[in-house]
């Protein structure tokens, strides 16, 4: 059984949460598609040499019990993650409710993308 770590889009998709092995976005080829994800009460931060992002970070509030999230996780609005039946997510927390217009935003301004870049090949193929 497969197990992802994300932030539920709707009922049927996530957004993962990634650390990329504890250095943040240093060494990703699409550092612009993510934002910092941190846990409500403590500060968002870069870590040493990664570059600024251009989404702002995220507050999770974490669920009773669960640790914070380390300094390198990042929320990957890049991809979708299709839940299926077999697939277990680990419910750390729910975005904070002053986040989540940023990142329903964030949820929508690259699902839309991905969509008109669907279409586009569509449209070249045919």
């Amino acid at each position: 059984m497969h197990s992802i770590v994300g932030v539920r889009c709707s009922a049927d998709d996530d957004r993962p949460i990634l650390t990329y092995q504890g250095q943040g976005t240093k060494k990703v080829v699409s550092p612009g598609k993510h934002a910092i994800a941190y846990s409500h009460g403590y500060d968002p931060r870069l870590l040493p040499d990664e570059r600024p992002l251009a989404k702002h970070a995220i507050c999770i509030v974490m669920n009773n019990g669960e640790n914070p999230l380390v300094a390198a996780s990042r929320i990957y609005f890049g991809i979708h993650h299709p839940v299926q039946y077999n697939v277990k997510v680990k419910d750390l927390g729910v975005v904070h409710q002053d986040w989540l217009p940023t990142f329903i935003g964030y949820w929508h301004m690259e699902t839309l993308s991905d969509t008109q870049k669907s279409d586009d090949s569509t449209e070249k193929a045919a």
